[in-house]
């Protein structure tokens, strides 16, 4: 069964998902992960949610990509973001979101 994340845009951005119009039928579909195209199945999907008009469109990706592109959204975010960047050692909501994913955690 994949799963669905609570995924806010600020997340989909730091993760980086493509242009629908970039990709192929399959990754369009679900059936391939949006970012390396390997092959997914019900257990191994990760569902990115629904992603909203003009180009209404389901992605999924692979664990293994999510994680990956997780932790360097999540770098690239908590450099400029005055809460996971400062010494508090609280996050913001997208800055925890990307550190889950990143450590292989659902949201």
């Amino acid at each position: 069964m994949s799963v669905t994340l609570g995924i806010t845009p600020e997340v989909l951005a730091g993760l980086g998902l493509p242009a629908r119009e970039k990709l192929d039928d399959q990754r369009q579909r679900g059936a391939a992960c949006v970012w390396c195209a390997g092959v997914l199945d019900a257990e191994s999907a990760v569902d990115l949610g629904e992603q909203p008009p003009p180009a209404r469109w389901f992605p999924r990706a692979c664990q293994s990509c999510v994680t990956g592109r997780a932790w360097r959204g999540f770098l690239d975010h908590a450099m400029p973001c005055a809460r996971c960047g400062g010494a508090s050692g609280v996050l913001c909501e997208t800055g925890r979101a990307l550190s889950r994913l990143a450590r292989g955690r659902r949201l």
